[in-house]
């Protein structure tokens, strides 16, 4: 289906199953993305694997951690609510993601429309001009008005525009 729709990026949230211990849920996570990961590599597709509080990959620093312990073909997806609610430097965070950054979902710190909030885009948008991140940048939060989906579009143009070089 991916293929079809000309996307070289398939996200996975990896939300633990109830009754789950972490160890085992990133251990049955690593053995399905190795059966996932021969095909994709075939089709010039690639993993994203999203971290979240309180899931297996808890934060950044635990993906990048499970990426050099699994496969290195594997990304991460980082989402600005999720690096948030880390506490993680944005900036920072960004440059220690430079090798295994997949794609970015864009989302207000109170996971509202974005830029409407207290995330530092512009630390963030510093650090992913640096490396080079060039990757989908994909609009996700709770739309509260129909009419913030022009503003978060526009936002997300502007973010895109700091961190491509002219």
């Amino acid at each position: 289906v991916a293929k079809r729709l000309n996307a070289d990026v398939i996200g996975i949230w990896p939300n633990p199953p109830k009754n789950t211990s972490r160890p085992e849920a990133l251990e049955t996570l690593a053995d399905n993305l190795s059966k996932m990961l021969p095909a994709l590599n075939a089709h010039g597709m690639k993993i994203a694997l999203e971290f979240e509080k309180g899931c297996p990959l808890d934060n950044y620093r635990e993906g990048i951690a499970f990426i050099k312990e699994t496969d290195h073909r594997l990304t991460l997806t980082c989402d600005t609510y999720h690096l948030f609610n880390d506490k993680a430097d944005p900036y920072k965070a960004t440059l220690e993601m430079r090798d295994v950054l997949g794609d970015v979902h864009i989302s207000g710190s109170h996971r509202g429309e974005p830029g409407t909030d207290a995330f530092d885009f512009q630390a963030f948008a510093s650090g992913l001009k640096e490396i080079g991140f060039n990757g989908p940048l994909v609009i996700q939060y709770r739309m509260e008005d129909v009419s913030s989906v022009a503003r978060s579009c526009e936002f997300t143009k502007r973010l895109r525009e700091q961190i491509i070089d002219n």
